[in-house]
């Protein structure tokens, strides 16, 4: 019950991971309550308080359906927010590199 997010985690890889934990040993007989308790305890300070915002800061209020929910609906926003090296690389000679823009010649106007 000493689960913690590593410094940097996105909520989805951390959420991940305890899921994973919990399909190692399907048969653990701990209540849902205390593992919605157990991931709460768990979060970074910025991780919890952007759970705090999505309900109005009333996570602890909620019942363990509830937040079970609500962390489900978190790690889907944060898988989606995490960048993907695809997004960057291209073969294009023409894409942006490093903050300059480059434009190809024949898309120039002619100057006469």
């Amino acid at each position: 019950m000493q689960f913690k997010q590593i410094a940097n985690e996105p909520f989805w890889k951390y959420f991940e991971r305890f899921k994973g934990l919990l399909a190692q040993c399907p048969n653990h007989g701990i209540e849902k309550w205390r593992l919605c308790q157990a991931l709460y305890d768990g979060l970074e300070y910025q991780t919890k308080t952007l759970l705090e915002f999505m309900c109005q800061g009333g996570f602890l209020k909620k019942n363990e359906n509830e937040g079970w929910l609500l962390y489900e609906e978190l790690a889907d926003n944060t898988i989606q927010w995490e960048p993907t090296p695809e997004k960057f690389k291209t073969n294009d000679p023409s894409s942006s590199k490093g903050g300059v823009h480059s434009i190809d010649a024949n898309m120039l106007p002619k100057l006469n």
